[in-house]
């Protein structure tokens, strides 16, 4: 038996072996594996980490520090939020066939509302001695939403969890009036006026979205406990020259992006705004973690300006609770935040060279006339098409189309297609429009009907109305696109240059092609 086992053991390990990431190159300590080019060759990869190594030597990662922070700050608290919250709410088939059963019924309720246990008790003495419930709600509620509707609450049905109004109605008769109860700091008086059976979907066709439901309200739950929880452990303490300060810098109106932040005065940048126990929360620590932001709230308001504060500094003790859970240690937070750091720095580089790069009117009409194919606008053709289940269908179809029936009518009559309604009009397309119905389409000369094909949902048949040739636009027409592609164009260029500059200093070294 052994000896049976051992190949396979064998080939599970070879197997289990080319699972892992392959290094296909290596530029200075960067290793380029076969799961990092995404979509990129590898030719294209090496270069792109070359000219990343180029930048970071030019100084260009302290321009992008602040907004990597924040992203890379956003990234590792979401990863906490997967931990904390998201792998621990979860709903068993109990919780979720509960919901189901007490899906079947609504309830019409009215509803008294008042901060008092003896302002209910009374009110419950004047509607059991007959008094109208509207008017007494009217009259005795707090709520000043069910006092104008005369404690008209509308009709409520099971949620998850049950509030102790649904379950206390759910166990009332039409035309009852419970006792005062009290829910949320209030006491309540309820009033059953009607009830009404619904039509449920059966349990099975309902479970996965009645879990998803519980699931997310207890993850809800979770994550809230969690944020009170830290809100009170850090102890928040306003500083009210700081939160003063603060809104004096502020702008008159909410702007976008950095127009919309305080403008601080040289020296404000250690204005302490609030204390917790992580320490001090100053300006500067504001200003980091609002790098990036591109809506900005009332800063003039003092309520609002609290609310970021308190969140920033929440935000800071999540950092540190990801850090003591090690989760900036995990691979795919390290890999994410690599690749942000990469991709903003490039942008950058690629940017600001492009910003420097001038062109004339000369350079850009050589550019042009040597790459005519590039702008060139493709043939486009009027295309009909009629789409059905069967070939048999299509091939009755097709016969009263060349005896000349109307091929518009048979469509809207006979076709399958979103196109039905427009009598299977395509309006002008290109080769690229729709791969299947093109590549029939673009063979046919005008007015022709093509033969029956089959398509991934059915068989079809196109018609061909007018053909308009490919064209070469006029340089004026389109001056702006030539621009853009003769500045990328000298940005590859530059970037190729860079590269041949580099690839020895930065020690590129290829190790395996892709396969």
């Amino acid at each position: 038996m052994g000896v049976i086992r051992r190949p396979f053991v064998f080939l599970i390990f070879l197997f289990s072996f080319s699972l892992f990431p392959k290094v296909l190159a290596v530029v200075g300590k960067t290793k380029i594996m076969d799961t990092d080019l995404r979509g990129k060759t590898l030719e294209e990869a090496v270069k792109e980490e070359v000219l990343y190594k180029y930048a970071l030597k030019m100084g260009y990662e302290d321009t992008i520090a602040p907004i990597l922070y924040v992203k890379s700050l956003n990234n590792v608290i979401r990863s906490l939020y997967n931990d904390i919250v998201l792998k621990k709410a979860s709903a068993n088939e109990g919780e979720v066939y509960s919901l189901y059963r007490h899906m079947d019924k609504e309830f019409k309720v009215k509803v008294l509302k008042t901060r008092r246990f003896k302002t209910a008790y009374i009110a419950l003495g004047k509607i059991l001695r007959g008094e109208d419930f509207g008017k007494i709600a009217e009259k005795y509620s707090d709520d000043i939403k069910l006092k104008n509707k005369k404690g008209d609450y509308g009709w409520v049905k099971w949620t998850y969890p049950p509030d102790r109004l649904i379950r206390k109605v759910y166990r009332m008769k039409k035309g009852q009036i419970s006792f005062p109860f009290q829910d949320k700091g209030s006491w309540l008086i309820v009033k059953l006026d009607d009830v009404r059976i619904k039509e449920v979907p059966s349990y099975e066709s309902l479970r996965r979205e009645l879990y998803t439901q519980i699931k997310r309200v207890k993850q809800r739950a979770l994550a809230t406990r969690h944020i009170e929880y830290l809100q009170e452990m850090l102890n928040i303490r306003f500083n009210k020259f700081g939160i003063q300060s603060f809104m004096d810098a502020a702008p008159i109106r909410p702007g976008m992006g950095k127009a919309g932040l305080p403008h601080f005065q040289p020296g404000q940048e250690n204005v302490v705004l609030a204390t917790s126990v992580l320490g001090p929360f100053t300006v500067k620590d504001f200003v980091l973690m609002s790098a990036g932001t591109k809506r900005n709230p009332d800063y003039r308001n003092e309520k609002v300006v609290k609310q970021v504060i308190t969140w920033q500094i929440l935000y800071k003790a999540l950092e540190i609770e990801a850090v003591n859970r090690g989760i900036t240690r995990k691979r795919n937070v390290k890999d994410y935040i690599y690749r942000t750091k990469k991709t903003m720095i490039l942008n950058l580089l690629r940017g600001k060279k492009l910003g420097t790069t001038d062109v004339n009117t000369d350079s850009l009409t050589d550019f042009f006339n040597r790459n005519t194919e590039k702008f060139k606008i493709p043939e486009k053709r009027h295309v009909y098409v009629i789409l059905v289940n069967e070939k048999d269908k299509i091939m009755r179809i097709r016969n009263e189309v060349v005896k000349g029936a109307d091929f518009s009518m048979l469509a809207r009559k006979f076709s399958t297609h979103w196109s039905k309604s427009r009598g299977g009009d395509l309006g002008m397309i290109t080769v690229d429009s729709y791969p299947q119905i093109s590549k029939i389409a673009f063979h046919l000369k005008k007015g022709e009907i093509s033969k029956a094909f089959q398509m991934s949902n059915g068989w079809a048949i196109v018609k061909v109305g007018n053909i308009k040739p490919p064209t070469i636009p006029d340089f004026n027409t389109i001056r702006n696109k030539v621009e853009r592609e003769y500045k990328m164009y000298l940005l590859k260029k530059w970037e190729d240059k860079i590269y041949n500059e580099y690839k020895d200093q930065f020690n590129v070294k290829i190790l395996n092609k892709e396969e």
